[in-house]
């Protein structure tokens, strides 16, 4: 037996498990003014240890030392990580993997060697964008060692601390602590890869590592509960963004599932974090409804249209083979099973049949199945209400009432009874306009922008149902209509305004240049409420004439801040070319009327 192994046997251990006790449970109570006190005392162990080991080295091919030595380093390393001195934390970790390079897939060796790309990828992660990179290259390194390890050699490397104690009797326990120290290394490996390709943007790779992370968790049963759930309805937003509604639903099931087991589990959760996640999970639930119901919208017009066929309506919203789960966009059918989604996408071993029953996961076709969906999304929002209270958490807040603004709109356009459209496009005004008046546009000005144009939009919805109902129906032509008509358009103006007059900050001009995100939003809405002179019903010729003249100093000023910004025309390329020909057209017509004021002139 190596000398050194002897020395671990006999002393060397005894200082190691010291070492370890000192930075994992003495550390949890270092004093504030010295946090890393017992990182440091453990810190002088192991470099006492490791000087030791290198008195054993006087063979190049003495392999068991060299491993021990790595092993050391990397407790090193990540103890330089851990008290903040990333620096030498990189130096430690990239020695182990030039030391033992030659020898990764080696019994000994193979965990050191992954334990310290694993290190080294989470290091290159916290350094920016610019780290990302690295992070991915060590992350992708250590994915290769573990399939390469399980292929070759087969079973499970020795653990790094296994190396530094005496050999236990019982070989059986032995090998199983491996095994799960092994397959435990490489779920982190999963994990940190889908944070930072998540930081990359790159949404498919990280929802690939996320799934796989959440499955190795569950398989091993290695997992809290609430990061579990939390994690789960999070991915589930990723599966509704490429139309996999299927797998999006299991998540989410999933993660209501495992939510449970945190009520009764004994793991270190406040009441308020369960409370807090419960709120999340019903806020992707919502999430979900919404999706659902525009997709199924989409999906209605198209068919009615008849401009697409199926599989191009796949190809215009995904362009990929992401939704091959249903590539012809037919509603999945009641009897087809959940596999037949997406065949590549495991799911989570679990008894979810009645949380996943409660909601489809194919496509609505008319106003029932449309407000049952509504009905559930308004039940998950006034459930993460309970929590997210406007005082505590306002912009959370107004999200979800927003997302319930969303829900009502989504739903009128299932709805075939005009009236009941209106009504709709009303309670949507009530939880708009209720919501703005309660906040302080000082300290909400962002938010209070966002409420002003939605207002302003959809009072112009419901101005443009009830002109239908007017044009179409000769017993609405009434005095109380025209004049409801002309109410709502000049709230739908005033609204408009009210953003625009934000946006200028005081100033009776806009400035010579907008912020990139608020440049089109500006330029369409002064658009709008040019087109929404229009919308006036009046008789008066005067009348007429000052709505034509508003209506071309709207449009004259999309023109005006084009020619002093040249990129605003960017943000509104074919609006733009319509404000240069009414520019033109309108002065024209403000001559006609002066000259003939009963002329029937449309503007």
């Amino acid at each position: 037996m190596a000398d050194s192994r002897c020395y671990m046997i006999e002393k060397g251990y005894e200082e190691y498990k010291k070492a370890k006790h000192l930075s994992e449970e003495e550390s949890k109570n270092d004093p504030e003014n010295e946090p890393f006190k017992s990182k440091y005392k453990a810190r002088d162990i192991l470099l006492s240890l490791r000087d030791k080991m290198n008195t054993f080295l006087t063979d190049t091919n003495d392999l068991l030392t060299k491993i021990l030595i790595a092993g050391l380093n990397l407790q090193l390393g990540v103890n330089h990580l851990e008290t903040e001195e990333l620096g030498v934390g990189e130096e430690y970790l990239t020695k182990i993997l030039k030391d033992i390079e030659d020898h990764k897939l080696n019994k000994s060796s193979c965990n050191i060697y992954q334990e310290a790309l694993n290190n080294l990828g989470i290091l290159w992660s916290h350094r920016g964008e610019f780290g990302l990179d690295e992070a991915v290259k060590y992350l992708e390194l250590a994915e290769n060692l573990y399939n390469d390890f399980k292929h070759e050699v087969g079973g499970a490397p020795h653990s790094v601390e296994e190396l530094f104690r005496p050999e236990g009797e019982d070989n059986d326990l032995i090998e199983h602590d491996r095994d799960v120290h092994f397959e435990n290394t490489y779920t982190h490996t999963m994990f940190y890869l889908a944070q930072v390709y998540a930081g990359k943007g790159n949404r498919e790779l990280s929802a690939k590592y996320c799934h796989q992370t959440l499955l190795r968790q569950l398989e091993s049963n290695q997992y809290n509960p609430l990061e579990w759930a939390i994690n789960a309805a999070s991915l589930s937003q990723y599966y509704l963004s490429v139309d996999d509604y299927m797998m999006a639903r299991h998540c989410l099931a999933s993660s209501c599932y495992i939510l449970q087991e945190a009520d009764d589990s004994t793991i270190e959760s406040t009441n308020d974090s369960i409370a807090r996640r419960k709120a999340d999970i019903s806020r992707c639930w919502a999430k979900y409804g919404l999706s659902l119901l525009e997709s199924s919208k989409e999906f209605s017009i198209i068919n009615l249209i008849g401009h697409l066929d199926r599989t191009d309506l796949v190809n215009e919203k995904k362009n990929s083979s992401e939704a091959d789960h249903n590539a012809d966009k037919e509603p999945i059918a009641e009897t087809e099973t959940p596999e037949n989604s997406d065949k590549n996408t495991a799911r989570f071993k679990l008894e979810l049949t009645d949380l996943e029953e409660n909601m489809p996961a194919k496509f609505v076709k008319d106003f029932p199945s449309a407000r049952e969906v509504f009905i559930a999304v308004q039940k998950w929002l006034n459930d993460a209400k309970e929590y997210y209270v406007i005082d505590s958490y306002c912009n959370d807040y107004v999200e979800i009432m927003r997302d319930h603004s969303k829900a009502y709109k989504l739903l009128a356009c299932f709805e075939t009874d005009q009236n009941r459209q209106c009504k709709m496009q009303k309670r949507r005004i009530d939880l708009l306009s209720k919501l703005l008046e309660a906040l302080n546009a000082q300290h909400y000005l962002h938010v209070c922008r966002q409420l002003m144009y939605e207002l302003a939009e959809t009072y112009s919805s419901l101005l443009d149902i009830k002109v239908n109902i007017f044009q179409n129906e000769e017993s609405s032509r009434t005095p109380h209509a025209i004049k409801k008509i002309n109410l709502l358009v000049s709230q739908s103006i005033d609204h408009y305004m009210k953003y625009i007059h934000s946006i200028k900050g005081g100033r009776a001009q806009l400035p010579d240049k907008l912020d990139e995100s608020d440049a089109r939003p500006t330029l369409i809405a002064y658009f709008c409420v040019g087109n929404l002179y229009t919308k006036f019903i009046c008789s008066d010729a005067e009348m007429k004439i000052q709505n034509i003249e508003r209506r071309l100093a709207c449009f004259k000023c999309i023109v005006d801040y084009c020619r002093k910004d040249p990129k605003g025309s960017e943000f509104i390329a074919n609006e733009l070319h319509i404000c240069e020909e009414m520019v033109e057209l309108l002065p024209r017509k403000i001559e006609q009327l002066k000259m003939d004021p009963s002329a029937d002139i449309t503007c």
